[in-house]
């Protein structure tokens, strides 16, 4: 019986048994307006030797499943049914059922080559343009309790040449967009931004708008071979793309704060100095391996790139401010820290990202970022830090609870980011 954990979440998956109707019956309140076929089919489903329920549950609390069956000589999974609660929609627990489910179905059929499923939605594929801002707008209304950065960058991206946004109707409604762009020399696609409406979700809009995408992207760059892509849910995504691990400690910072002299006395006794662009770009490929988990991989604006000169250009657009330790022109630096100007529907964020291993150095970066953004911003914003190191999260603490007195911004505080890679060479994919 697996079991994903991680934060405050726990999924548990397993296949389901007679004992569970009650929590399908409950389960099924409310969903498709009185059409729901599952509570009066899943007596009959057990006692078929074909078909296979998987339950999700968080904690005793079931919040999602997935039925299928396997026909074609075994070659064939066809998905009969999903559901997801409500009020745990939109944190892939549809995605994590539905791979469970196939791992599930392959123990026992090891010839399976594809699945198989109907949607009632038929959609229409194209890239988004400047007149799509409303729809935007709409689409974002809800979601992310105000953190929502794509409608402030909307407009930003169709303006860059490397960004593209793929957008899902049904009929005339907007229901769902990917946001994607490429680097690491064109073999990499990263997915940038995803938006499901939440009354079209669980319907394989998600993977369809994906897809797209990656063929979209194929057109324009024949060598691409792989996706990555960040998640902060408090689950784990169950699949064995994950590269790394990150901590995320997130603070709010007062405008009153940015107004005292000590915001811009903020020192350490450590010196930092501004990382110019041509700086970067002589020393990308040679900061030291021990700061990163993955030797290649480099976090900007929580955006995973490789650590190539090509990429330079790309991790800058993503950037507002870079620092390093002092030291010669010719001496390659051992940390450094990159903070992003990131402004949200209803809120104003920071995001700082640092390499170091040093307990001072990363301190030192910690306070530059800190009175880099009070300048910038001058009033009241959210501060977070992430780091591959975890030990480092009680530095944080003391500096920004207990000497600074700020309080946790609990929508992104002490969570953990986690940058996935999957392969998209080829041709089809269970």
């Amino acid at each position: 019986m697996p079991t994903f954990a991680k934060d405050a979440v726990t999924l548990t998956l397993r296949p389901a048994d007679a004992d569970d109707f009650d929590e399908i019956v409950k389960l099924s309140e409310g969903i498709y307006a009185g059409h729901d076929y599952l509570p009066l089919m899943f007596r009959q489903w057990l006692q078929r030797d074909n078909v296979v329920v998987i339950l999700a549950h968080c904690g005793v609390r079931l919040v999602g499943l997935r039925a299928n069956f396997v026909v074609d000589d075994g070659r064939t999974l066809i998905h009969r049914a999903g559901r997801v609660h409500p009020d745990y929609r939109g944190q892939g627990i549809f995605k994590w059922v539905g791979e469970h489910s196939i791992k599930h179905a392959k123990e026992h059929y090891p010839n399976l080559q594809r699945k198989r499923f109907t949607s009632i939605v038929t959609l229409t594929l194209r890239p988004a343009e400047a007149d799509d801002f409303d729809e935007i707008v709409k689409l974002s209304e809800g979601i992310y309790a105000g953190h929502d950065y794509l409608p402030l960058t909307f407009h930003q991206w169709l303006q860059r040449d490397n960004i593209v946004v793929i957008l899902a109707h049904c009929g005339m409604r907007l229901v769902g967009l990917e946001a994607y762009f490429v680097v690491d020399d064109g073999r990499t696609l990263i997915h940038r931004a995803g938006r499901v409406h939440p009354d079209y979700r669980g319907q394989g809009i998600f993977k369809q708008v994906g897809e797209y995408s990656v063929e979209h992207a194929k057109e324009h760059y024949p060598s691409l071979q792989r996706k990555r892509f960040v998640s902060i849910r408090d689950t784990e995504i169950p699949e064995p793309g994950k590269l790394l691990e990150m901590h995320i400690e997130a603070y709010h910072v007062g405008k009153e704060f940015c107004e005292k002299p000590m915001a811009t006395a903020l020192t350490n006794s450590m010196k930092i100095k501004t990382c110019t662009p041509d700086y970067f770009a002589d020393i990308i490929e040679s900061l030291p391996a021990r700061l990163f988990t993955r030797n290649s991989i480099f976090l900007s604006n929580r955006c995973p790139f490789e650590r190539l000169r090509s990429n330079v250009d790309h991790i800058l657009r993503e950037s507002t401010q870079l620092y390093v330790e002092k030291c010669d022109d010719d001496v390659i630096p051992n940390s450094l820290g990159v903070g992003t100007f990131s402004p949200r529907v209803k809120y104003i964020q920071w995001v700082t990202e640092v390499y170091a291993d040093s307990p001072d150095l990363f301190q030192a970066h910690i306070m530059h970022q800190l009175k880099r953004a009070c300048e910038l911003i001058n009033d009241d914003f959210i501060f977070t830090i992430t780091m591959q190191d975890e030990s480092l999260s009680s530095l944080v603490r003391i500096i920004m609870k207990d000497q600074l007195q700020f309080k946790t911004a609990d929508f992104y505080h002490n969570k953990t980011l986690r940058v996935y890679e999957t392969d998209i060479t080829a041709k089809s994919q269970i």
